[in-house]
């Protein structure tokens, strides 16, 4: 069975490879016409949201995703995630703080 992840941000063809390969299905919200529809479509399915700082993810949009268990933040920063919700539901945040490193 795999875990649902609901992609807000792009993401390469060999990074959808290797998570398809570690067992998640990956749903990209590009696919859809507006962000609050790939998070409506994708409900209660989804446990995982990959984002990045500045998009975040909302309360809003975090009530529409009733089973969510994490939220990853690709590169540094998770300013856009609101917290406060995030912990009230015991929804992990995450991010990647060095990921901006080698541009920098």
């Amino acid at each position: 069975m795999s875990i649902e992840l609901l992609a807000l941000v792009r993401v390469s063809p060999d990074r959808l490879a290797a998570l398809a390969a570690a067992g998640y299905r990956v749903r990209e919200a590009a696919k859809h016409a507006s962000r609050m529809d790939a998070i409506r479509a994708a409900g209660a399915a989804v446990r995982a949201v990959l984002t990045n700082g500045r998009g975040g993810l909302s309360a809003e949009e975090m009530a529409l995703l009733p089973n969510l268990e994490i939220i990853c933040a690709s590169g540094a920063g998770y300013e856009g995630v609101d917290l406060a919700w995030a912990r009230s539901r015991g929804i992990a945040v995450a991010e990647h703080p060095g990921a901006s490193g080698a541009a920098v």
